[in-house]
């Protein structure tokens, strides 16, 4: 039974060898290769859902500094970190980040 399992890895490794070495022979095929992926990340990326998410992010960011300037006017436990400014710049500039790769067109 053990003798089949390294077996099993070298036929693995000898087939990715022999894809590698022919994928790297024709460029043709690199380049239908490339055409696509582009054709499938096209179709099946969910532009709308990462949009929807990215408005959330940056809704969230927006609260979350709301939140800290009430702390802040109130003198509230630790106002002084500023937190929720800090947390709330991250999340809009995540938010922007994936609403700007979701109208990236492929």
């Amino acid at each position: 039974m053990n003798s089949q399992k390294p077996q099993k890895k070298l036929d693995q490794s000898q087939k990715i060898k022999s894809e590698n070495t022919s994928s790297q022979t024709s460029n043709s095929t690199t380049a239908e290769k490339r055409e696509l992926l582009r054709i499938k990340l096209k179709n099946d990326i969910p532009t709308k859902m990462v949009i929807f998410f990215g408005i959330v992010f940056i809704l969230i960011g927006l609260v979350s500094i709301g939140l800290e300037i009430a702390l802040i006017h109130y003198r509230a436990l630790n106002y002084k970190l500023a937190n929720g400014i800090w947390g709330g710049y991250f999340s809009i500039l995540n938010g922007l980040i994936k609403i700007n790769l979701g109208n990236y067109d492929f």
